[in-house]
């Protein structure tokens, strides 16, 4: 055919413009938390371990179904906060009309279902427990020592956390932030039940050609092979950013 459609070059763009702001907000809460878990007992520690292991045993089906009755309007957080009173605050304040411009409201109510919000807030969920667990040796082995040692010579939590730990795990943290990139280039349910139709990703369409209703397996494998081709080009670029940091150390 003459004509030119660039409909699946934009849901390959939308299959990075999810992942990248989903991996960063998974790995920038999952770092605190972690760290402040590896200060704790042996026995704590391993609890926690246990706990965020076995949860990966959950199906991503299962989280975001979860996720699907916190965010539902009837009987999820859009109720609780009408029944608080916080909507209507929202409303007469100008607030509500900013969330409508963000898509988080309908003319009446909040909604957070068929959103950006609810897309990464899934996604990120869903990547957590990776981050944690990928982060954890890294912080577990860091030299408490230097950070008394730059306590005792007056630098605050903040000084502390710029010039000492984040200078020591940041090759951890650009690994694992590639990681979960990489992996949530494949997210399938989360987009499909939280995103706007006209913003699916390239995962979903590579579904509905092979299992789908067009039923056309052969251009899903091209597709297929593009995302692959994404993914490892970025997989590289994690590597020349690792190579890169170490050599500056």
């Amino acid at each position: 055919p003459n004509s030119y459609s660039g409909i699946y070059l934009q849901k390959l763009w939308y299959s990075l413009y999810y992942a990248l702001i989903a991996a960063p907000i998974a790995v920038v809460t999952a770092f605190p938390f972690t760290y402040f878990l590896t200060r704790l007992t042996r026995r704590t520690q391993t609890l926690w371990l246990i706990f965020l292991l076995s949860s990966l045993s959950l199906s991503e089906v299962f989280i975001v179904m979860g996720w699907d009755v916190l965010l539902s309007n009837r009987s999820g957080l859009p109720m609780v906060l009408r029944e608080l009173g916080i909507t209507d605050w929202m409303k007469a304040t100008g607030w509500f009309d900013v969330a409508r411009d963000w898509g988080l409201a309908s003319p009446r109510d909040l909604k957070f279902k068929t959103s950006l919000f609810a897309t990464v807030l899934t996604m990120s969920y869903l990547v957590w427990p990776y981050a944690v667990i990928l982060l954890y040796p890294a912080l577990s082995r860091l030299d408490t020592s230097t950070v008394e040692a730059a306590r005792t010579m007056g630098a605050g939590p903040w000084a502390v956390m710029r010039t000492v730990i984040l200078p020591t795990v940041r090759i951890p943290l650009i690994g694992t932030t590639l990681l979960l990139f990489v992996f949530l280039l494949g997210v399938y349910v989360s987009v499909t039940v939280f995103a706007d139709p006209s913003q699916h990703t390239l995962a979903v369409s590579i579904y509905g050609s092979v299992r789908g209703s067009t039923l056309n397996a052969p251009f899903g494998a091209a597709q297929s092979v593009i995302l692959l081709i994404t993914a490892g080009l970025f997989l590289v670029l994690s590597q020349i950013l690792v190579s890169y940091a170490e050599k500056r150390r």
